[in-house]
């Protein structure tokens, strides 16, 4: 005689807020370069960076031990919420050779 099947436990939808997911991104109250600049001072190496169209910047670490520290770092400037970023624009490498 067979088991009867579990249910499966619901997956949650990829656009579900999750609190406390391991993030390397953060958006920051402060200028490009000042970031840039303590970032360099801290030793902690930036994988993208960009300013944000609602003012402050869009910052990405390469490792999450490094936006670990960075979020300590910046832990006062640090932009809660949504805010409003340029649409990505690929840039052509072939015009540029």
């Amino acid at each position: 005689m067979s088991k009867p099947a579990t249910p499966r436990p619901a997956t949650p939808s990829w656009t579900a807020a999750r609190e406390g997911r391991l993030t390397r991104a953060m958006n920051l109250d402060l200028p490009e370069q000042d970031v840039i600049d303590r970032c360099r001072r801290k030793a902690i190496a930036i994988s993208a960076i960009e300013t944000l169209l609602s003012g402050g910047t869009h910052l990405v670490c390469v490792t999450i031990e490094g936006a670990d520290e960075a979020r300590h770092l910046f832990r006062q400037d640090i932009i809660e919420g949504r805010v409003r970023r340029a649409s990505f624009q690929r840039i052509d490498s072939t015009r540029l050779r």
